[in-house]
């Protein structure tokens, strides 16, 4: 059986001065509308900039086990194992790498925990580990990030869009409750975990609910689920 780890995380903006320009429609000849078109659009640019990698970067991330405890905490800033303002990429990316053995080969797939075959589910899961990379790369030039830490990361799940997929407007608390689930759980609404901590769980949630963290999986079968 592969063993299941639940990714939960927030972004924020970062070197949103490498976004493109934005541009007003080219048939707009008032200056003020076009002022106002390239206002708008900046500023969606900025709101969606925390959830973009290279644009965006990690602000916490909360990874669970499969019974929901908590295998991995971090908010950008805290301290980690003595050392002040640690980046939740860097954490992130430690983690990772300390608790997985990644695919190296181009025709491997497979993650994995010691011997066992593993998977991480989670809500846009394979952003968050491009932009973990992304972040590490720019801030600290590490090398040694497995490329299928941020490219072609197969063993990653999003049950949140396989629901989704067909029905764009779906929202999280939409699927939480179509599948008999609280929309959040109580401890979030009380302010004792963290967003990235609900985002998880709601990802373990979902995945319990419609059954993909049962299955049994394959390299072969993921690879042929992209």
């Amino acid at each position: 059986m592969t063993v299941n780890y639940y990714v939960g995380w927030t972004g924020m903006p970062w070197k949103t001065d490498l976004m493109p320009e934005p541009t007003a429609p080219s048939n707009y000849k008032d200056p003020e509308k076009i002022a106002a078109a390239v206002a708008e659009k900046r500023a969606k640019q900025q709101e969606t900039a925390g959830s973009v990698p290279i644009y965006g970067k990690l602000e916490a991330v909360t990874v669970l086990d499969e019974a929901g405890e908590v295998l991995f905490g971090h908010t950008s800033g805290d301290t980690l194992d003595g050392v002040d303002d640690v980046a939740a990429a860097t954490a992130f990316v430690d983690f990772l790498l300390d608790t997985f053995i990644f695919p190296t080969e181009d025709a491997d797939y497979e993650l994995r925990v010691a011997s066992e075959p593993a998977r991480l589910i989670g809500l846009e899961v394979k952003t968050s580990l491009k932009m973990a990379a992304m972040e590490v790369f720019s801030r600290e030039g590490r090398a040694g990030i497995p490329m299928r830490m941020w490219y072609r990361r197969t063993f990653c799940v999003d049950p949140f869009e396989m629901l989704r997929a067909g029905v764009p407007d779906l929202t999280l608390d939409a699927a939480l409750s179509f599948v008999g689930s609280t929309a959040t759980p109580a401890e979030y609404q009380q302010g004792a975990v963290s967003q990235s901590h609900a985002t998880a769980w709601a990802a373990r949630e979902l995945a319990t609910r419609i059954g993909i963290a049962q299955a049994v999986a394959t390299a072969q079968t993921e690879a042929a689920s992209l």
